[in-house]
């Protein structure tokens, strides 16, 4: 399988700012620069179900990280820290 894909923050830094519009907008894009494939980083947000469905009606797959990939939790004292 080939793959054209791009890394994907977030759509806003505000995630209650983000409409549907919005979500559209941003997957018609990927599709006219002929994306397939679409990365969300692990230490984003999950985003609302519009985003997949609007990705899954235009083909588009996700690759989703694990979510806060970069937390380092330790075991021993039940507390999580980030790593420096």
């Amino acid at each position: 399988m080939c793959s054209a894909k791009a890394p994907l923050g977030s759509c806003d830094q505000l995630p209650g700012r983000v409409t549907r519009e919005k979500y559209q907008r941003l997957i018609d894009l990927a599709v006219g620069a002929n994306f397939n494939m679409l990365r969300i980083w692990g230490g984003g947000i999950y985003e609302d179900p519009c985003f997949y469905e609007f990705c899954d009606r235009a083909g588009i797959m996700i690759w989703h990280d694990f979510m806060s990939q970069a937390i380092i939790l330790t075991i021993t004292t039940g507390s999580a820290t980030s790593p420096a």
